[in-house]
């Protein structure tokens, strides 16, 4: 019984000190329960997700590429001086080189053939051949055959002076009585010797230019007529 009695009081006593903190014979205060929770419930650590990041791809920087160095340019070549030419005055006795020497003794000025109408109709009914000869100082020279070939016409021959109508050295030849297209050759002889090239001569239907012109000149200096 004694020891059911000292249970039952010790049960009563574990209660009381439960429910109330502060009847403790042993003078301690009431605390917070709460305070008292929180102070010894441990810190929680963090929780490591379980899928886990991976780190950043990471991407090498472009490599810069160097400037090129200036490179020094060498220097420029040298440059000769080019030598004085000094030039000698040609004394004034010193004959002056002549020009080139006409292959013939006789040419056509101009280089060409005039072709004009007729003086001496005015009709469409003639067509010919004229012309002078001249020395170099333009004075009319007589008695240079002229010879003419084409058209049916084979060495024909007329001399310088023969025409004097056109001039005192004129000459002329009747080629047609109407005008018509034809090619010519004419040449001067002297002495039984050609003393100019062969000239040629075309001819044509328009009545404007039935006569064909030509003037020969002696291209020689000092050349004398045999």
């Amino acid at each position: 019984m004694l020891v059911l009695a000292a249970t039952v009081l010790v049960a009563i006593f574990l209660v009381v000190v439960f429910v109330s903190p502060s009847l403790m014979p042993f003078g301690g205060s009431r605390q917070d329960p709460t305070a008292v929770a929180l102070l010894n419930t441990p810190t929680p650590k963090p929780t490591l997700n379980a899928t886990s990041t991976s780190p950043a791809t990471w991407t090498p920087e472009p490599t810069r590429t160097p400037e090129p160095t200036a490179t020094t340019r060498p220097p420029s070549a040298t440059r000769t001086p080019r030598p004085t030419v000094y030039f000698t005055p040609i004394p004034s006795d010193t004959p002056t080189p002549s020009a080139t020497i006409h292959p013939w003794p006789f040419k056509l000025i101009d280089d060409g053939v005039t072709y004009m109408r007729y003086p001496f109709s005015s009709e469409c009914n003639w067509l010919g051949i004229a012309g002078e000869v001249w020395d170099q100082e333009g004075e009319p020279i007589i008695g240079i055959a002229v010879v003419i070939n084409g058209g049916g016409y084979q060495n024909v021959v007329t001399y310088s002076g023969q025409a004097p109508d056109y001039a005192p050295s004129g000459w002329e030849h009747f080629l047609d009585s109407k005008p018509k297209e034809g090619i010519f050759e004419i040449q001067l002889w002297n002495q039984g010797q050609p003393v100019s090239e062969k000239v040629e001569v075309r001819t044509t239907r328009d009545c404007r230019s039935n006569l064909a012109y030509l003037i020969f000149q002696v291209a020689w200096e000092n050349y004398r007529v045999p």
